[in-house]
């Protein structure tokens, strides 16, 4: 037999019933807590990404956030985790209606994985007024719901349950114990709805308050099948082959089927077709040219067959994605086959039935669970599979089987993807220099020279407290600043003594008591590069005179310092700076040669200064033997008409 059973007899049933419709009608480690972290406004302007991302369960039960993308300083990657593990299975869903995603878990078994037990996790707090409880990679995070379950969960939900309240409900279903004698009922399910008004997702009230139900439900799926509030409920009893559709779970259900021969597994809600109108996937364990794959197709009112197919092995996992971009779902499926079978243990369907992608896998089965979404930001949604030790990505299944895949841990079973920044990211303080780095170079046994370096907040308007650290603490350089908050100037000081040529290299390392800096430690290099040759100080030299400044006047002297590559020699000469009188009718140089370290003297005679205000030239100072190094200092005399003398202030 084929392994797709064709069904031209459900087509036609299904193009007749519409036709008579027609005439007839008129889906650890510990965070930073917010303690920790000293607290500053939060910018409102928040920024955000366009893809969705990846939240799953690792093998502890802890929830972790996978995001493909880099992330920018604006906008910056999600990489949320939940400060405790112990978690089974967990939805996504806008409860606090904000307009992005939050994470509902369930978790506990009264062993190892704690109390039974449900929570809310805000990953992204996108209010900038709103209390968070810590920071992931600069990113507010808030846990807004804790509640303590009767009984062990087994599954749950979020949509729009209830038409009067804003957001999202919360749907779970929990086990009652099997050796309970007083109970009849195997499982029951409670749905929450927002208490508070406006909504913010931390306090609930039940909806529906435990509700019995004799079947052990084995899946949930919360969808819009018939385009209005509220949403439909997909529940599967695997054990006993049922599955039922819900609009109101106080009620009967809207769809049901039964076979305990062809045991239902798991069924979604979804667009097959692209219509306004939605339809009911679902997938069973198939006995042989039995169909294994099924779409319900719901039109006014009105739930029939609209497409079966015989897959072998039988599918035991199913999830959607719009992966052509087309406003319709595609399916997707994962299954168990025996090694050295040729089956594909990913295999897919389009609305024309055929395939969009299929692939083996590992031969283990261990790819188990999946999920679709646009995670990188793309057209069209990505393929995402999971198992114990790692979660794939088909970047494009549309052309091929490329992936990307990570190694992670995981439960192999609860993976969900979603929009959790869709409202935006507050931007986190980030650090900023200018220059982004501090160069000099010298000569052997120099001191005095200094760069300026302004450090700044770059992204918000809070002023940034902060500590300096020269990494190793190297005697040629030390670092002093203006203030001890941004904005500040750092000034990095340089010093070449007993210093051979060379480079030398260090990092400046700039850290905040603020932990919402995001990008701290925040490095400056720091480089010197100690050059052969020498250095005369200072590198300028004034002298001034009081008017009148007609002769007679006293010459005046000053002595300079060379500095450099031990022993090497110099000589010292004065030479016209461009225009003026000769340097030699007005500077005395002496001694005019030299050798490192070594110091000469600049005598200035003031007489020419009676007929111009100001007498310029400079001192050259060569190193011998053709060295590198040449210098040319300034050299000032000039007649001071007046002088403004500054008062001296000391403070307390």
């Amino acid at each position: 037999m084929p392994d797709r059973l064709h069904w031209i007899g459900l087509n036609l049933i299904r193009t007749l019933i519409l036709a008579l419709l027609l005439t007839g009608a008129a889906i650890a480690p510990r965070p930073l807590s917010a303690q920790d972290a000293e607290q500053g406004g939060r910018s409102s302007q928040s920024a955000r990404d366009l893809n969705e991302e990846i939240v799953y369960i690792d093998r502890a039960g802890f929830l972790r956030v996978l995001d493909f993308m880099e992330g920018t300083v604006d906008a910056p990657r999600i990489q949320w985790y939940s400060p405790e593990g112990g978690y089974l299975d967990l939805a996504l869903g806008d409860v606090n209606d904000d307009g992005d995603l939050e994470i509902i878990a369930i978790g506990g078994d009264n062993s190892d994985g704690g109390p039974p037990r449900l929570l809310v996790y805000d990953p992204v707090v996108a209010d900038p007024n709103a209390p968070v409880d810590g920071y992931i990679n600069g990113v507010p995070w808030a846990k807004l719901y804790e509640r303590s379950l009767p009984e062990i969960p087994l599954l749950v939900g979020a949509g729009e349950l209830v038409t009067s309240t804003p957001g999202d409900e919360i749907i779970y279903v929990t086990k009652i114990p099997d050796n309970n004698p007083d109970v009849y009922d195997r499982t029951q399910l409670t749905i929450l709805r927002n208490a508070s008004a406006p909504v913010d997702g931390r306090q609930w009230t039940p909806f529906v308050d435990r509700l019995g139900f004799n079947e052990k439900w084995s899946w949930l799926d919360v969808g819009d099948l018939d385009a209005s509030e509220p949403d439909e409920i997909a529940l599967v009893a695997n054990q006993e082959g049922l599955l039922r559709v819900y609009r109101d779970i106080r009620d009967g259900p809207i769809f049901q089927r039964r076979n305990e021969d062809n045991q239902w597994r798991a069924a979604v809600i979804g667009n097959f077709r692209n219509r306004s109108e939605q339809d009911i996937f679902a997938i069973r364990g198939a006995k042989h040219g039995f169909p294994s794959f099924w779409v319900f197709q719901y039109a006014g009112g009105n739930i029939y067959d609209d497409y079966a197919e015989w897959l072998n092995p039988s599918p035991e996992y199913i999830f959607l994605a719009d992966v052509e971009n087309s406003g319709g779902d595609e399916v997707f499926m994962l299954r168990s086959v025996p090694a050295g079978q040729p089956q594909p243990r990913l295999l897919s369907r389009d609305e024309q039935g055929q395939t969009i992608i299929e692939d083996p896998l590992d031969q283990d089965n261990g790819y188990q669970a999946g999920a679709g979404g646009n995670v990188d930001a793309d057209p069209g949604d990505e393929v995402v599979i999971m198992r114990d030790t790692a979660i794939r990505i088909y970047t494009d299944p549309r052309v091929g089987n490329a992936f990307a895949q990570f190694a992670v841990s995981t439960n192999s079973q609860a993976i969900q993807i979603g929009d959790l920044d869709a409202a935006g990211v507050p931007p986190a303080p980030r650090f900023a220099a200018e220059p982004v780095l501090a160069f000099v170079d010298l000569p052997p046994n120099a001191t005095g020279e200094s760069q300026p370096i302004v450090l700044r907040n770059q992204t918000t308007n809070d002023s940034l407290p902060f500590e300096m650290r020269l990494d190793g603490d190297p005697g040629w350089a030390t670092v002093t600043a203006s203030s001890s908050r941004t904005p500040a100037i750092l000034t990095v000081h340089f010093n070449s003594a007993g210093l051979i040529p060379g480079i030398y290299r260090t990092t400046l390392f700039i850290t905040s008591s603020n932990a919402l800096v995001a990008n701290q430690p925040f490095p400056i290099e720091v480089t010197l590069e100690v050059t052969p040759g020498l250095q005369a100080m200072p590198k300028q030299v004034t002298f001034i005179y009081d008017a009148p400044c007609d002769p007679p006047q006293e010459t005046r002297s000053y002595v300079m310092t060379v500095v450099g590559t031990s022993g090497l020699g110099y000589s010292v000469q004065a030479v016209s700076a461009g225009g003026g009188p000769d340097p030699a009718n007005w500077v005395t140089i002496s001694p005019a040669n030299g050798v490192v370290p070594g110091v000469f003297t600049v005598t200035v005679d003031p007489t020419l200064l009676g007929d111009r205000s100001v007498l310029t030239a400079d001192i050259v100072v060569e190193p011998a033997g053709g060295e590198s190094g040449r210098q040319e200092i300034p050299l000032t005399a000039l007649c001071a008409i007046d002088r403004l003398r500054l008062p001296i202030v000391y403070g307390p």
